[in-house]
């Protein structure tokens, strides 16, 4: 009886210690990004924040050294990738967060924003780019400001571009990185660039699987195999950057994320393409914002084999944009340029959106 009560004894403190060690690594982590990365208030501003917009509870994560400084509002790619995980990255590794107010924003059905009671039917292009009017209408009055600058990144720039062109009094200028245009003819190039590189390195498996997935437009299955080749072939980060580990480990550390937060990320995280794929499919900026009426600044990496540079380059070309435009080929970078060359995006941003249109 003795040896029976010492034996579930030394398994329940096992068990507890192996859960506890983990949480309390985490709880460590979180302390020393918070500090390292931590804003000075009197002078700044950092705030985590839950606020309503399209009729759902959505958060925004607000971080900048200086109060006064103008507002840009980061929508971020995917779709589905949890921005508020990895803010810091985004903004204050660059410096960028010296110069603007960033907003980041998990979006409807993602990260923070993600909960089982968001009506299915909401998940559409039209209500994201509602979302993005409204968000904005919260920002202005909340942090005192006549407009805002508007970035979208990958996903983003779908629903930015839309955004931008149907709401421009909201909007001092909007930034693209990475602009999605048309998706049907930016996977046929992408599937055929991935493909030519497969077969030039006699990647048997990669040639086997892109195969299989034939022709856009694609499922939401099919578009992760063709991801996974643009990654592995360097499309997508020059750094050698893992998107999904990436993900993970910002979810995992990050200080604003809960373990619930954690779980949905793990279980649902895929959620937001799954609703979408099928609309995206057919989006065609073209047609659907041929006008964008504030000034207008795309930043495309020149390796990008997820986003066709290309179609980026025909849509600037076509965009009727009044207030002026221009085009920044980043030559050493890939699908995330902002993080290929940080230097050059923010020597962009600041010497050339602020100093344009301030």
């Amino acid at each position: 009886m003795t040896i029976d009560m010492r034996f579930w004894e030394v398994l329940f403190t096992g068990l507890v210690l192996l859960f506890a060690i983990p949480c309390i690594a985490r709880f460590i982590v979180q302390k020393i990004i918070k500090h390292h990365a931590a804003i000075d208030a009197t002078k700044g501003i950092e705030i985590l924040e839950k606020v309503t917009v399209g009729g759902i509870n959505q958060w925004i994560y607000i971080r900048g050294e200086c109060r006064e400084n103008p507002v840009l509002l980061w929508v971020d790619g995917g779709p589905g990738e949890p921005c508020i995980a990895y803010a810091r990255d985004l903004g204050h590794l660059n410096g960028l967060e010296r110069k603007f107010t960033i907003v980041y924003w998990d979006q409807r059905g993602t990260g923070k924003s993600y909960s089982e009671s968001i009506p299915a039917e909401s998940m559409t292009i039209a209500q994201y780019v509602s979302d993005i009017r409204e968000l904005t209408m919260v920002l202005k009055v909340k942090l005192g400001v006549e407009k805002v600058y508007l970035l979208g990144r990958s996903w983003g720039s779908r629903i930015g571009a839309l955004a931008a062109s149907k709401h421009p009094e909201l909007f001092y200028a909007y930034i693209a990185v990475g602009q999605a245009v048309h998706s049907d003819v930016s996977e046929l190039i992408s599937i055929r660039n991935v493909l030519h590189i497969a077969k030039e390195t006699n990647n048997k498996e990669a040639i086997q699987e892109l195969e299989s997935i034939g022709s856009p437009p694609y499922t939401p299955g099919q578009i992760l195999v063709e991801r996974k080749w643009v990654q592995a072939f360097g499309g997508f980060s020059k750094s050698g950057l893992n998107l999904r580990s990436y993900i993970l480990k910002k979810v995992l550390s990050s200080p604003e994320y809960t373990i619930r937060d954690v779980r949905n990320v793990i279980r649902r995280g895929t959620y937001p393409n799954e609703r979408l794929r099928p609309e995206i499919n057919g989006q065609n900026l073209f047609v659907e914002a041929p006008g964008i009426e504030i000034p207008v600044y795309f930043i495309h990496g020149k390796h990008d084999l997820a986003i066709s540079g290309e179609v980026a380059e025909a849509y600037y070309k076509s965009l009727e944009a009044p207030m002026g435009k221009s085009f920044f080929w980043f030559e050493n970078s890939a699908h995330t340029a902002n993080a290929d060359e940080s230097d050059k995006f923010y020597d962009v941003m600041v010497n050339n959106v602020l100093k344009n249109t301030q």
